[in-house]
């Protein structure tokens, strides 16, 4: 999603739970206009929150994952044999002698 995209999932998103939030707090006498709109709140939520994971989900969204991953990964400092040889020697060195 955009910057753009977010900010209106959020405004809606934070929307509906103040529809729902206050049909809550109202249980006492909750009339059927605010259980329709507690009802309805619900459902673009959850249709909301499925289109997000649908979008995630999504074979671009995980090529993107994966190129960045790449990416990060190039940006790793590179061992080299002889640096990987060296530190298990080293470590071999600083143990204490075995007794036989």
């Amino acid at each position: 999603m955009a910057e753009s995209d977010d900010d209106v999932f959020f405004a809606a998103l934070e929307n509906q739970c103040k529809i729902i939030e206050s049909a809550l707090q109202s249980k006492c006498n909750m009339n059927q206009h605010i259980r329709e709109e507690a009802r309805q709140a619900l459902g673009e939520l959850k249709s909301s929150v499925y289109r997000s994971f649908v979008m995630i989900k999504s074979e671009k969204f995980v090529e993107a994952c994966k190129e960045s991953l790449k990416d990060a990964m190039l940006d790793l400092p590179k061992k080299t044999y002889s640096s990987v040889v060296a530190q298990s020697l080293g470590e071999k060195l600083n143990e204490p002698p075995r007794k036989a």
